[in-house]
């Protein structure tokens, strides 16, 4: 479950870099659903290079349900 989260992280932040605007409604409706997450537990960490994607990663017990389903939906919609 972890591995999967990170997993459903890391395409998160990767989806950035795609310019079609249903991955970017996509991404935006995850960050939305993570901004609070992001915010509290990553404040500190630096843009880029995958580091928020670890953060959640690390963090994935505290993180809110919303975030979690956020994250595994984008897991699963990056394994189809």
């Amino acid at each position: 479950m972890q591995a999967a989260l990170r997993i459903a992280a890391m395409a998160l932040f990767i989806s950035a870099s795609f310019g079609a605007p249903a991955f970017s409604q996509e991404k935006g409706q995850r960050l939305a659903a993570c901004k609070a997450d992001i915010d509290k537990f990553c404040a500190s960490e630096p843009r880029g290079h995958g580091r928020i994607r670890a953060c959640l990663g690390a963090n994935t017990d505290k993180l809110a349900p919303e975030c979690k389903t956020a994250l595994e939906t984008a897991s699963q919609g990056k394994s189809q």
